[in-house]
């Protein structure tokens, strides 16, 4: 009869955790791909050709992932609270401050009947320090002229004729803009961007059409 070798029941426990760390990693991967569906994030209508356009939509990404506009792609309930908008200033002007706005749809196929308004949107905000002087206040530069920024979900609002916190949480609202994200991605699955707002920094307030060069090249 043999003799185990010195230090081999010194190395069973770490097999063991090994083994259960493994279990646990192909239990987290399971449960992150059960969770991952199809989404879709429709680019806004080009504006006229003659338009000026203040805004471009240079990229957009989920997480560390770059994905495109207008076509399907895979993602976890978690997309909306990692959605990222890729944002340039294609004015002479500094913005202070923007609010991109989309709505959301619970299917990725769904379209918005003509003539409809979306129940349900997040607003994606983004701005400059305020700062005041003489007791006059005014935003700083967000984005200056031919600069890009990211907007997230670190800083957003319902949008739409039902707030969606309404929708998620009954009467209790959702207070905190990362819960209210996580919590909307589990139940929307389209989101369809449709404009944003811009404020200038000299308080100048302008609805501004978005230009997606990958679809609009006649704008460029």
């Amino acid at each position: 009869m043999g003799w185990p070798r010195v230090g081999s029941t010194r190395r069973l426990p770490l097999r063991l955790a090994a083994a259960g760390a493994l279990a646990l990693l192909g239990l987290g991967l399971a449960e992150a791909y059960a969770q991952a569906v199809t989404r879709f994030i429709s680019s806004p209508e080009c504006p006229f050709q003659d338009d000026q356009p203040v805004l471009e939509l240079t990229g957009v990404r989920v997480g560390s992932k770059e994905v495109a506009f207008d076509v399907h792609f895979d993602a976890g309930n978690d997309w909306l609270s990692g959605l990222v908008f890729r944002i340039k200033n294609r004015s002479r002007r500094p913005i202070g401050a923007v609010v991109l706005i989309f709505g959301l749809l619970e299917n990725p196929d769904e379209e918005l009947p003509h003539f409809a308004s979306y129940e349900f949107g997040l607003q994606f905000i983004g701005s400059g320090k305020i700062e005041t002087r003489r007791g006059r206040s005014r935003l700083t530069t967000l984005i200056g002229p031919g600069q890009e920024v990211d907007l997230t979900a670190e800083r957003c609002l319902p949008y739409g004729l039902r707030h969606v916190d309404e929708l998620l949480s009954g009467e209790a609202l959702v207070r905190n803009p990362a819960v209210l994200a996580v919590t909307s991605g589990a139940h929307f699955r389209r989101a369809n961007v449709m404009g944003a707002d811009v404020w200038f920094t000299d308080g100048t307030r302008y609805s501004a059409e978005l230009l997606v060069p990958s679809k609009c090249d006649h704008n460029k």
